[in-house]
């Protein structure tokens, strides 16, 4: 059974309230009327930030599980940077 209207809205009104505070600012003041088409495009914007964040997490992970390989792979004799050697030659680059 779906909620009420009436909870439907209080919760809309507090996710509304939740994005004119996105990003520690305060984007709209909370009596700023919004249409739903306004609303719609906003979230693809917040969508498109979210899908960076993940991104930018998950290459932290692929770069933490690398570094770990790579450790695991060191030789102790060469003194010119076995790692980033061996994080150079598995594609990794900086990105400038």
């Amino acid at each position: 059974m779906s909620e009420p209207l009436s909870m439907r809205m209080r919760i809309a009104a507090g996710i509304l309230e939740e994005f004119n505070d996105h990003g520690g600012a305060i984007l709209y003041p909370s009596d700023t009327p919004w249409r739903p088409s306004e609303l719609r495009r906003e979230a693809r914007h917040v969508e498109d930030e979210e899908q960076e964040a993940a991104e930018r997490d998950l290459m932290v992970d692929e770069l933490a599980d690398a570094l770990c390989e790579a450790h695991n792979e060191v030789n102790s004799s060469d003194p010119f940077g076995p790692i980033a050697r061996i994080l150079i030659e598995n594609g990794w680059r900086k990105d400038i």
